[in-house]
């Protein structure tokens, strides 16, 4: 009897454990995004993390921040973000983008942001494509919307743009 009661214990224990664990790691996130940021850029590493439905011109605005500044992107999720996902990137971020301005002295993702998107404009102007948004069906390539980048809305062509960094 007693040993059913001891192993009971344990496995009540064990529970509980399992369950304050998962608890603190969902609402570390934030936490854990600002010491992976700081782990990288002590490294020499400048990291972004994108998640959502990209921008049209965001192929153009990873490459320029990549060839001009050295700065990568790593996605971490699609359409689908959860809260501790979102905290967790968010943190890191903030930390990463920060440094990244820091170092060149101006913010770096505004300024290529504005020129991803003129660029991606520019050339969307002179073709006369259509390209298809799940939310609105076919859009003629000059309306496409613009993204902002460190906004949290993922929906195709919204007035707020991509979640994270600008995705």
């Amino acid at each position: 009897m007693l040993g059913l009661l001891v192993g009971r214990r344990a496995w009540i224990v064990l529970v509980a454990l399992f369950v304050a664990g998962y608890v603190y790691w969902q609402e570390s996130a934030s936490i854990r995004g600002e010491l992976a940021a700081r782990l990288d850029l002590a490294r020499g590493h400048y990291v972004v993390l994108g998640a959502g439905y990209p921008p049209h011109w965001h192929a153009e605005y990873v490459r320029l921040l990549r060839d001009r500044y050295g700065i990568e992107e790593r996605v971490v999720a699609g359409w689908m973000v959860d809260q501790p996902l979102f905290d967790y990137a968010d943190a890191y971020n903030q930390i990463s983008r920060t440094a990244a301005n820091r170092k060149f002295g101006h913010d770096v993702f505004r300024e290529t942001m504005i020129e991803a998107s003129r660029n991606w404009a520019l050339e969307a102007s002179t073709s006369n494509e259509l390209i298809h948004c799940p939310q609105k069906g076919p859009l003629k390539a000059a309306s496409r919307g613009h993204g902002s980048p460190g906004m949290r809305s993922l929906r195709c062509g919204s007035k707020t743009g991509p979640s994270v960094a600008a995705r």
